[in-house]
């Protein structure tokens, strides 16, 4: 949906082969559906990028299918508001699987794909919220800062394996 749905359609119609890993089955088909109408090639795979084994097998699938991996976009994100007193460890946790655990998931698993390919980039959807933050946004900004600060770990770690590593942080 939103951002995620929009790069996997402009990736499409560049030539890219899509793999729309997603959680919600119809907006994941309809996305897959729109990237072959248009004449692209794209495949849905429900994924829960929270859990380890359903962000390796997006990738996995990702392989299978198009026989190599040299691009992931990870944009998968949730911003339920509430400042620190109403943040829950509950809340806290969530925000964190799916924001910054599931980006250290999809990029662990797409590493390797990556590197046996010859190279790749990673680019991953952050936010201004990772510069200046909301206090109303307390456990997603802290997320997204996590997540600036990890690509850029990834940057210098995986150059020499030509895998670049990038932040894109859209605003409201």
């Amino acid at each position: 949906a939103g951002i995620g749905r929009g790069v996997a359609e402009l990736c499409a119609h560049e030539g890219a082969a899509v793999i729309v890993a997603y959680r919600s089955v119809p907006g994941g088909e309809a996305t897959a559906r729109a990237i072959h109408d248009a004449g692209g090639r794209g495949r849905f795979v429900q994924t829960d990028v929270a859990d380890e084994a359903s962000a390796a097998n997006a990738v996995a699938q990702a392989v299978s299918e198009f026989g190599s991996l040299t691009g992931l976009v990870n944009c998968a994100g949730i911003y339920p508001r509430a400042t620190i007193e109403e943040t829950t460890v509950e809340l806290w946790d969530q925000i964190m699987a799916v924001n910054l655990r599931g980006p250290f998931l999809m990029c662990r698993a797409a590493v390797p794909a990556m590197r046996a390919a010859g190279g790749g980039s990673i680019i991953n959807v952050t936010s201004t919220n990772a510069y200046s933050g909301w206090s109303n946004l307390f456990a997603y900004s802290t997320s997204k800062g996590g997540l600036l600060v990890m690509t850029r770990n990834l940057s210098r770690g995986l150059a020499r394996d030509r895998i670049r590593a990038n932040a894109l942080n859209p605003g409201w």
